[in-house]
């Protein structure tokens, strides 16, 4: 009987240190800390209203900062750094065996940390415009008189909050996630067998891609983006093959 076993585990760690001053980039949806080559995210911060509502500081006359307050005024808004749109770690993992003539092979990726800007939920956090569908995200989590301490703002006929146009934190999620990418069995045929047709090799397989995947919430895939923005991103596609492998 003949077993043989392999395992990789692969990491990256990534470490930062402030460079250079914030420099802020217009039209887009962040503003940036420059870090040797690493983004540091800077942006308002959201706080619970009954419309668009941000944190902003209370400075004294010094310009010591002495609390915060809300304001509905975006250009209010204090910017504050929640993190970096490159992770901490990446990785993956892959191990493989082989038993007689039976071969088993199982690869995986992971990252942890980092943050990116979930924009396909922010295309449908709609606040209440006609012929636009709300999200199940909002249902129970928008502001009422009943309920200040919501997620969200209120939903109301024609509301005109925008997280899209917001440039706040709420959508940066964490970007770390769990990939199981690909899992191979195989088996070769006996060359007792295949020698009999002219055949030196013979092996059936069956392979399966992308069959599971986790992240911060559903439909967020931090694999489709690397600038700290995610949306529209083609999802990678679930995929079954059998095969044969065949030398002559």
């Amino acid at each position: 009987m003949v077993f043989d076993a392999h395992s990789d585990l692969l990491y990256d760690v990534t470490r930062r240190r402030l460079l250079g001053e914030r420099r802020v980039l217009e039209h887009h949806h962040l503003d940036r800390l420059r870090r040797g080559g690493v983004e540091g995210l800077v942006l308002a911060v959201w706080a619970s209203g009954p419309q668009e509502t941000f944190w902003k500081d209370v400075v004294d006359g010094d310009g010591k900062v002495t609390g915060r307050e809300k304001t509905f005024n975006i250009n209010e808004a204090t910017q504050y750094e929640i993190g970096d749109a490159l992770p901490d770690v990446t990785g993956g993992l892959r191990t493989s065996f082989r038993w007689k003539n039976f071969d088993f092979m199982l690869a995986a990726a992971y990252q942890i940390g980092g943050r990116q800007w979930d924009g396909n939920s922010a295309n449908v956090y709609d606040p209440g415009r006609a012929g636009f569908a709300a999200s199940q995200d909002l249902v129970g989590n928008t502001w009422t008189p009943e309920h200040t301490n919501a997620k969200f703002p209120k939903l109301m006929f024609n509301g005109t909050w925008n997280f899209v146009g917001s440039n706040c934190d709420y959508l940066y999620r964490d970007a770390s996630y769990f990939s199981l990418k690909t899992i191979n069995v195989g088996y070769t045929l006996p060359k007792r067998w295949t020698s009999k047709i002219c055949i030196e090799s013979l092996r059936v397989f069956f392979a399966a891609d992308n069959l599971y995947f986790t992240s911060a919430h559903t439909g967020f895939d931090p694999r489709t983006a690397y600038t700290g923005q995610n949306a529209f991103g083609f999802p990678q596609a679930k995929t079954f093959t059998f095969g044969i492998t065949m030398n002559l």
